[in-house]
């Protein structure tokens, strides 16, 4: 599409700046990802995140079923919508994410309602990015509240040299 147009035609020019083609794709219920128009392969980094209400048992196995298929490269704001929460549904996750390579984002759109998941995520050996979900121009790059949760919680986070080398 155009989009990929524009962006093979702006890598070709420059050299100074590296752009990713990415986007976030929705978690079903049942583990899979949404389509995506052009299908996901299109893609240099896939973020999946959960935008719908759940319990934490549900959350947990959807998010575990789309992981454990190498779906996607990062999980988007993990608890933005979740109703409940429970620790062992969250090692789970954790586990699961690790073992699959899949970084957890740290949103300065949605703060996490559940420190503790990123607590786990550490432990389990996930790797954690920096995300500002902007949906609009002037928020991107607004990570600040993301930096300060890491920070707090002494995660370390990837470098923007290190995500463009693991996801290009």
């Amino acid at each position: 599409g155009q989009r990929r147009r524009d962006i093979e035609r702006f890598r070709s020019v420059t050299r100074r700046l590296q752009i990713l083609d990415g986007a976030e794709v929705d978690i079903l219920s049942d583990g899979e990802l949404a389509e995506v128009a052009g299908g996901r392969e299109q893609f240099d980094i896939l973020i999946g995140s959960v935008h719908w209400g759940s319990d934490s048992r549900t959350w947990a196995s959807a998010v575990t079923g789309a992981a454990s298929r190498h779906d996607f490269d990062i999980l988007g704001h993990y608890d933005g919508y979740l109703t409940s929460y429970r620790e062992k549904d969250g090692r789970r996750v954790a586990e699961v994410l690790a073992s699959n390579d899949v970084a957890v984002e740290l949103s300065s759109r949605y703060p996490p309602q559940n420190e503790s998941f990123l607590e786990l995520a550490k432990e389990a050996g996930c790797e954690f990015v920096f995300g500002s979900d902007a949906h609009m121009t002037r928020e991107v790059g607004s990570i600040q509240k993301a930096k300060e949760l890491a920070a707090a919680l002494g995660l370390e986070v990837l470098s923007s040299r290190q995500v463009l080398k693991r996801f290009s």
